[in-house]
């Protein structure tokens, strides 16, 4: 899993064959903020499923950010994120604040984790509507998995885990992952 803390934006790689295996080089430059082709150091497998350039738009669920997330346009839980970042004396910091919202009664909890980043709790549960939780200031965008406990009583694990976005967002939760009871 690639976990950009330095603001660099996403890279899409091909989806791999089942049993296949692929090592890739891709170089960053820092200055420039953009990511080299995809180079092929070695392959092992079936050919992949696709082919992908990293500057070829991505299908996104978020609403002006290029986060990788399969979701639709139909769902009744969103995750609303407002960003903002400041620098002051060379310092980077950014702050967010996250709010799911739903159909009433539909969510009970949510659990927000972000573990090995320096957290004082590496996962807070936030029992009430609107199930807002704040990150700030931060030197890099966290890392957080949200899972959603259901008023019906099931849990869907892991509806968005990814760094947050450097900028407002909107991103439809996917209600179709594993659940369980």
């Amino acid at each position: 899993m690639f976990r950009c803390h330095y603001r660099e934006p996403p890279v899409r790689l091909a989806a791999p064959a089942d049993g296949s295996e692929t090592l890739y080089r891709i170089d960053y430059s820092p200055s420039a903020g953009t990511w080299g082709e995809p180079v092929v150091l070695s392959h092992d497998g079936p050919a992949p499923m696709e082919t992908v350039s990293s500057s070829e738009p991505m299908e996104t669920g978020v609403e002006g950010v290029g986060l990788p997330a399969a979701v639709s346009e139909d769902h009744s839980v969103c995750l609303h994120v407002t960003y903002q970042d400041q620098s002051s004396e060379g310092k980077y910091r950014c702050f967010h604040q996250l709010q799911v919202q739903s159909e009433a009664g539909v969510v009970a909890s949510v659990k927000y984790s972000m573990p090995g980043q320096g957290f004082k709790n590496e996962s807070v549960v936030v029992r009430d509507s609107p199930f807002q939780m704040k990150f700030g200031p931060c030197w890099g965008r966290p890392h957080v998995t949200v899972d959603l406990s259901m008023a019906d009583g099931t849990t869907i694990e892991g509806v968005f885990s990814e760094n947050l976005p450097a900028e407002d967002a909107r991103i439809n939760l996917p209600l179709h992952t594993s659940m369980s009871a």
